[in-house]
């Protein structure tokens, strides 16, 4: 079972969401939640997903969570 959290932001607002996505990081290991983790990739499932996604996510009580935000230019 997977919950998906996505937005869409601005190139401008980059920086911002950096730090945001970071917040949310930090919070996920404090609450020690498996495989929380960010990074910029770009996911191979559905192969028409944005290069420029920022994704984290975690795991908790056997369901996987992923929150993404795609930079529009």
């Amino acid at each position: 079972m997977k919950d998906r959290f996505h937005w869409k932001i601005k190139e401008e607002n980059k920086g911002l969401l950096k730090k945001i996505m970071k917040m949310i990081n930090n919070a996920l290991k404090n609450e020690n939640y498996v495989n929380a983790k960010v990074s910029n990739k770009r996911m191979i499932d559905p192969p028409d997903t944005p290069i420029n996604l920022i994704t984290t996510g975690f795991i908790k009580d056997n369901v996987q969570y992923r929150i993404s935000v795609e930079i529009m230019d």
